[in-house]
């Protein structure tokens, strides 16, 4: 470079500094950019384009500037952390973790480096190694939170929940501890520990300053525990997901597309989820990805799923796009959508762990939507619709706590099994009824426990069978037979533990062993459910009135099984007792079950996509004509 151009490229590097400073970044990148072009030799103009990059969640953009900046400068450990992190982003553990390995190579006093090495180990199943990495990482709290993660994966939940504590300890409004908190007390004991996970992110909040400036996502870890303890029907529910919806709209929304609305022409629609892998969701959301007609749909897939998988690609080739946006906060991903002219926005997540909410908070869509993969509102003005089914949500009973309109659907629901597992195999007569339980622990609420001990107490020759993953932790499973005993169960008669992983598709040959399941009654289960009837297992459940109690009754009214309904607990045990005692029916159910289901509406994708189709240029013709 000559004096005038090395002036100018300090100049564009200066002003790329300020822009940072100021957060605007987009306005930094483009600096930085210019002074890559300008000194293609020079290491920092291609490291700060890679850095502004990963700052806006471009992590796969970021790879070439990174890969320069290190070919130029081999032995410059913030270039290697930063190529490590861009890798890491796009999908290439193996790669990011050579690269943040050569980091801390060449820096091993720095902490952050080895904490960034352990993250991505533990992303790629190696948590083991992580934890001897963090050995002389420090105390920090991203360094305490790191070991807290690896001990999870290691199933560890003891030494986990001292290591979350110790990091709240430090920073006591954090979101993020208090997640692995969440996550190592399950994994210890199961639904006793829903009331005091709530107490606890509630001192997090009250710690953080109220809700009013806690981060949101602890606002959101509260509102979906509340949900175990009445599904929605309570007032504090409701007011947690209305206080968390509303912390995700403070930002100034995007003006309105310019655009011409035109009615009839194929709709852009976009799906935003955290589970687009092998994931309960995705029962629901391949059959109807698979039949959508692209004359009618465009579909597009915005993915913040941490772990892609083969379901991810099967997922990607039904669509028209996929983009990964994992690494973009929620300004940066709003934008892409935006700037891809969506039409209709649909989140599939509500406040679960991993969702983008935020991205709906910028309103990248003129329509946006919920659905699929949560039991209650966002509490977002800006998210207008909810899209369910008369018999989930019933247009006569009230829904206080939601701010969207209800669509509804023929039914809100289409089954496809991930993995189709072969014909259910024929029970003996003679053997003792053998009931099976096998959703998530936190759902076992005090009453379901209950209602479920007075129909053992019915049937003195059956045995109920709980599997679980978290239940392969020896405490866990000793809460938990605790639990039952406190309750009036046999512990002889309860057969407690994991799901056995070397049968192939383990969670649906347990319904081999099986002659009926249980459902939860505050909230029900839902592919578990689909999986018990799709292996010849009856489920009868109780219509309470929240959603998340009323799922049951949804999946049999699209299935044509309105015998498996009842109106309250006591009908409920009546049936179940009845059928406990008719072994000629349950053999005619475990035969023919699965063919009836195959050729019920819940299991017909062309026709929820038709109807699917249908409901969106409605609501798409109703936002044309005003706008």
């Amino acid at each position: 470079m000559n004096t005038g151009q090395a002036a100018r490229f300090d100049k564009l590097l200066a002003d790329g500094h300020m822009y940072l400073e100021r957060g605007q970044i987009s306005s930094a990148r483009n600096r930085f950019r210019e002074a890559a072009k300008l000194a293609p030799n020079d290491p920092r103009g291609h490291f700060f384009l890679g850095a502004a990059l990963l700052a806006l969640g471009e992590a796969g953009e970021a790879l070439p500037a990174l890969r320069n900046a290190d070919r130029l400068a081999p032995d410059n450990a913030d270039v290697a952390t930063n190529l490590g992190l861009a890798l890491a982003g796009s999908g290439d553990n193996t790669a990011a973790c050579a690269a943040l390995e050569r980091a801390a190579a060449l820096r091993p006093q720095d902490g952050r480096i080895k904490i960034n090495l352990a993250n991505v180990l533990i992303d790629g199943g190696a948590a083991s190694r992580a934890l001897d990495v963090l050995t002389d990482a420090g105390n920090s709290v991203d360094a305490l939170l790191a070991r807290a993660h690896a001990l999870i994966a290691l199933d560890r939940p003891a030494e986990a929940l001292d290591m979350a504590r110790a990091a709240r300890a430090l920073e006591p409004g954090s979101p993020d501890i208090a997640e692995a908190e969440r996550v190592a007390r399950r994994k210890l004991g199961g639904f006793g520990d829903v009331a005091d996970s709530v107490a606890a992110v509630d001192e997090s909040i009250a710690t953080a300053g109220g809700e009013a400036t806690a981060p949101v996502e602890l606002l959101s870890l509260r509102a979906t525990r509340l949900l175990y303890l009445d599904g929605g029907a309570g007032a504090r529910t409701q007011n947690a997901h209305l206080a968390a919806g509303r912390r995700r709209e403070t930002m100034r929304a995007f003006d309105a597309p310019a655009r011409k609305a035109e009615t009839e022409r194929p709709l852009r629609v976009g799906f935003v989820s955290p589970d687009l892998r092998a994931h309960s969701v995705m029962n629901f959301l391949l059959g109807p990805l698979a039949a959508f007609d692209p004359t009618r749909l465009e579909i597009h897939l915005y993915s913040n799923t941490p772990e892609p998988d083969r379901i991810t690609e099967r997922a990607k080739a039904l669509v028209h796009g996929h983009r990964d946006i994992r690494a973009m906060d929620g300004e940066a991903a709003a934008r892409r959508i935006r700037d891809d002219d969506i039409d209709i926005l649909i989140d599939l997540a509500g406040h679960t762990g991993g969702n983008r909410l935020d991205v709906f908070g910028y309103r990248p869509a003129p329509i946006q939507m919920t659905w699929l993969g949560y039991p209650f509102s966002t509490g977002m003005k800006r998210v207008q619709y909810r899209l369910s089914d008369p018999v989930a949500d019933p247009p006569d009973l009230a829904r206080p706590g939601y701010t969207e309109r209800f669509l509804y659907l023929d039914r809100f629901l289409c089954y496809a099994p991930l993995d189709a597992h072969a014909p259910p195999k024929p029970r003996s007569d003679d053997r003792p009824i053998v009931f099976g339980a096998f959703n998530n622990l936190d759902k076992y609420d005090p009453g379901t426990l209950r209602h479920w001990a007075r129909i053992m107490a019915r049937l003195p020759g059956a045995t109920l069978i709980i599997r679980q993953r978290d239940l392969r932790h020896a405490q866990t499973s000793a809460a938990w037979r605790d639990r039952l005993a406190e309750h009036g169960f046999d512990p002889q008669r309860v057969d407690l533990g994991p799901f056995d992983d070397s049968r192939p598709h383990a969670q649906f040959a347990i319904h081999d062993d099986v002659d009926i399941c249980l459902d939860p009654l505050i909230y029900n289960g839902t592919t578990t459910t689909c999986n018990a009837l799709w292996m010849g297992v009856p489920v009868i459940v109780v219509a309470g009135e929240p959603h998340a109690s009323r799922v049951g009754a949804s999946i049999m009214a699209a299935a044509g099984l309105p015998e498996f309904v009842a109106r309250d607990e006591d009908a409920a045990i009546e049936k179940i007792i009845a059928l406990a005692q008719d072994r000629a029916r349950l053999a005619a159910y475990r035969r023919g079950l699965r063919d009836r289901l195959q050729t019920s509406p819940l299991c017909d994708a062309a026709g929820f996509a038709r109807d699917f189709e249908a409901k969106l240029r409605l609501v798409w013709r109703e936002y044309c004509a005003k706008a």
